[in-house]
């Protein structure tokens, strides 16, 4: 007999898997940009270009009125999206300070599609960026994949748009916004196990908004990790994605009932149902 040792490489379908967003057109414009970022404390998460791409218009947003979103996902994981939006448009990434304006719970069901969210209506007018992230969930417990577009917008205000000094704001990446996985601080949801609580991770939507989903992570929730002060303290606030959060056994199921995490056991029929990873034989051996 033999013994095969089996690795499953954790990574998409080679050049052409993951996603992005799609619409409004962000600084890549056009063309490939569904890979990663390097990680949840990279500049890279802020934005993935550190200046606007003069060739594409600036998308033109009022205050309370729709945005139009689309995104692309060629390997549809499991995971949430969110919109923030920063005013700080001359300066250097790891200095931007953002608020959040939506959240898109279960994102990849709306792979493809128009999705409308609405502007806070107390925006303040002027040119601002906003940024779109996916955190994908597909290696949970231990790993999560980190996606972002930047588009540049030009915003009009309402009849009673707030100061920018009014916005409680904070920096995406120091400290990072969200936790690295779902063994740290928050944590996130088991996507695989719909009977344990699918809870959303991130920051409160700003300034006490609660349109577009907002609820989800206002403060008191269980994937709170900070932000949404009221509009009379504005200014910087404290982030904390470590602070508490639930427990998470050593063990998960995933969809399949397999056992992952601590000691990894893949079934036969995990392998055989993957759309995505490489199937490595690392060793084979007699007893």
């Amino acid at each position: 007999m033999k013994l095969i040792k089996v690795l499953l490489l954790g990574f998409a379908t080679g050049a052409f898997g993951h996603g992005r967003l799609t619409k409004p057109l962000s600084r890549k414009g056009t063309g490939y940009e569904n890979d990663p970022v390097p990680g949840r404390t990279s500049d890279k998460f802020v934005c993935r270009h550190a200046a606007r791409n003069t060739a594409i218009p600036y998308h033109k947003v009022t205050a309370g009125a729709p945005i139009v979103l689309q995104w692309g996902f060629s390997a549809a994981h499991v995971g949430d999206c969110a919109v923030y939006i920063t005013y700080d448009v001359d300066k250097a990434l790891k200095d931007q300070q953002y608020f959040k304006i939506a959240n898109l719970f279960k994102c990849k069901d709306q792979n493809k599609q128009d999705v409308t969210i609405t502007a806070p209506p107390f925006l303040p007018a002027g040119k601002a960026i906003l940024r779109w992230d996916w955190w994908a969930l597909h290696q949970f417990p231990s790993n999560v994949e980190f996606y972002n577009q930047c588009v540049d917008i030009e915003i009009t205000a309402s009849a009673a748009p707030i100061l920018v000094s009014q916005l409680a704001t904070y920096s995406i990446i120091n400290p990072p916004i969200m936790p690295a996985n779902a063994r740290m601080g928050v944590g996130y949801r088991n996507p695989f196990n719909p009977s344990s609580d699918q809870f959303m991770t991130g920051p409160a939507c700003a300034n006490g908004y609660t349109a577009n989903s907002c609820e989800l992570t206002e403060k008191g929730t269980k994937g709170y990790t900070g932000g949404g002060d009221a509009p009379v303290v504005g200014g910087s606030t404290v982030m904390d994605p470590n602070a508490t959060g639930p427990a998470v056994m050593p063990e998960e199921q995933d969809v399949n009932g397999t056992t992952v995490g601590a000691g990894l056991v893949v079934s036969a029929a995990s392998i055989a149902s993957a759309s995505v990873g490489v199937v490595m034989i690392l060793a084979i051996a007699p007893f």
